[in-house]
């Protein structure tokens, strides 16, 4: 029975870590979307900036202004590189945590069938002994009878 109740206490603690996982897989996912939806707002302004500016520039401008602007569009272009990364780096992070929480899925279920078959192991121990004491208890009924019909002569 301790033997049951230790892969009771482990799958609880896997069951555990595998609800951690899922809410860790969940953040993720939201950061995946959050670092996303950063970059195409970055994005969208870039392409909006530029088309302000292309007017600008039809028009004619002071070659500071275009230096300025060339310097903003560097920045601008390196804060989007930059938020890139972060998109890869939240992308690779869920997968990690994705792959992780298959792993302990995994290992639950594989706890799960061990706990099964230590429960049958017990049933099939626990219906001999109830045919082992229904069979000794038929042979002494059966053992009294026969005494009964033939009581020993002195």
């Amino acid at each position: 029975m301790s033997d049951l109740h230790a892969l009771l206490t482990l799958r609880g603690h896997q069951a555990s870590e595998r609800d951690a996982l899922r809410g860790r897989v969940e953040r993720a996912r939201q950061q995946v979307h959050a670092a996303e939806a950063q970059s195409l707002q970055l994005l969208a302004y870039r392409n909006d900036y530029e088309q302000r500016w292309q007017g600008s520039f039809q028009r004619g401008g002071d070659m500071q202004i275009v230096l300025h602007y060339q310097a903003f569009m560097a920045r601008l272009s390196a804060a989007i590189e930059q938020q890139q990364r972060v998109c890869e780096q939240a992308r690779a992070q869920c997968e990690r945590v994705q792959l992780a929480l298959v792993e302990a899925e995994r290992r639950l279920a594989a706890t799960d069938k061990l706990i099964g078959r230590r429960r049958e192991v017990q049933r099939r121990e626990a219906g001999r002994r109830e045919q082992k004491t229904s069979d000794e208890l038929a042979a002494r009924v059966t053992w009294a009878r026969r005494r009964m019909d033939n009581p020993p002569t002195v």
